[in-house]
């Protein structure tokens, strides 16, 4: 990503569009998709704490992974209030909790990777080479929040999805600044 927008040079992601979708095969419906993507933002959240606790002597990492964490309170959050709003119930985490298994209890990433992988890899990389991967899991997720908005028919459930991908968007945003500012 060195160079930004700037650098593009138009290579476009390639693939099935439902690729990226494995962990969401087994959601058929809005409530479904609203408790699988409250998992995955918990992975994430587990996964940005983690990793904010890696960049001791880099005080602006560690910033924006401990604000990316709280953002993903914040989207679960969300994804709560929202349900509530478009489908006038509580979502039903424990009729979930066996299709859905580890993704629904955080221990997957928005990305789809299991939190205990990505932090093992963490440990071992440099500080640019984390930054380069949190914005790998930023893209999948937008992509995933987009694929998740075409699959809803009803408006208020896309706005759901729409939302959240926007809100990917700006995390990507924020680590690519990062990730550009010299050492």
């Amino acid at each position: 990503m060195e160079g930004g927008i700037n650098a593009w040079r138009g290579e476009v992601a390639a693939g099935a569009p439902e690729a990226g979708m494995a962990y969401f095969a087994a959601a058929d419906s809005l409530e479904t998709l609203v408790v699988l993507a409250w998992g995955l933002e918990e992975g994430s959240r587990l996964f940005y704490q983690g990793v904010a606790d890696r960049f001791a002597d880099t005080p602006a990492a560690i910033d924006l992974f401990k604000e990316l964490a709280g953002a993903e309170i914040r989207h679960k959050q969300y994804l709560l209030d929202a349900y509530r709003a478009a489908a006038a119930a509580e979502p039903d985490f424990e009729r979930h909790r066996l299709r859905l298994g580890g993704a629904l209890a955080g221990e997957i990433m928005e990305g789809g990777i299991p939190v205990a992988m990505g932090l093992a890899w963490a440990g071992e990389r440099s500080a640019g080479e984390i930054l380069d991967f949190a914005m790998a899991l930023e893209v999948n997720a937008y992509d995933l929040y987009i694929k998740m908005e075409r699959r809803i028919a009803d408006e208020k459930g896309k706005k759901i999805f729409r939302t959240l991908a926007n809100e990917e968007q700006l995390h990507l945003r924020r680590l690519a600044a990062l990730r550009e500012t010299p050492a």
